[in-house]
């Protein structure tokens, strides 16, 4: 996972959402999606976390079907991450 781009910045002590567009790699493809995410700054940190349901299909994969009779796995994936950042400053 990659993030491409990510539109703001949180203030300090709030969460708030923002807009990301992040680069999923599964099974040597590549997929650029838009996601929301949950941002929230505590002094030199930013903590983000986010959810994404993503399809084995949209990478050309078709998911196991009866994996030895006791498992089914459906088409969806869901990708949950959180992340702390530390801002650097650049002096």
């Amino acid at each position: 996972m990659n993030f491409i781009v990510l539109n703001g910045v949180p203030t300090c002590g709030q969460h708030q959402k923002i807009k990301a567009q992040i680069e999923i790699i599964l099974a040597g493809k590549s997929k650029i999606i838009p996601v929301m995410l949950t941002a929230c700054r505590n002094g030199d940190k930013i903590y983000i976390k986010g959810s994404e349901c993503l399809y084995f299909s949209d990478f050309g994969l078709t998911p196991p079907s009866n994996v030895l009779g006791f498992i089914n796995v459906k088409n969806d994936l869901t990708v949950n991450f959180q992340l702390a950042l530390r801002v650097v400053d650049k002096a």
